[in-house]
C-alpha cells in the first residue's frame, strides 16, 4: 500500500526541519513544535468521539490509549492514522 500523500508531505517537512533531539527539549517545547508541524498538514479536523483504553505493554505494564474519531469519518472502514 503507498504512502498516503499527506503523511509523505508531514515526513518531508519534519525531515527538511532538522529538529533538534526531542530528548533535549521540555515537555512545553515539544507540544508547541509538534503543533507547528501539525499546522502544515492543514486545519484541524472535528473529532466527534474519543474512546479511552489500555493495552498491554511489556512485563506487567499497561499503555493508556485514546483513539480518535473524526466528523463524517467511515466508522468501520479504512482511515488514516498517526501512532
Amino acid at each position: 500500500m503507498p504512502l498516503d500523500p499527506r503523511a509523505r508531505r508531514f515526513l518531508d517537512t519534519l525531515a527538511a526541519m532538522s529538529p533538534p533531539s526531542a530528548l533535549s527539549l521540555s515537555v512545553q517545547e515539544r507540544r508547541a513544535a509538534l503543533a507547528h508541524l501539525l499546522s502544515f498538514c492543514g486545519p484541524l479536523e472535528e473529532v466527534t468521539v474519543v474512546d479511552r483504553f489500555e493495552l498491554p505493554g511489556p512485563g506487567e505494564t499497561v499503555l493508556r490509549v485514546r483513539g480518535y474519531t473524526r466528523a463524517g469519518a467511515n466508522i468501520g472502514g479504512f482511515v488514516p492514522a498517526m501512532v
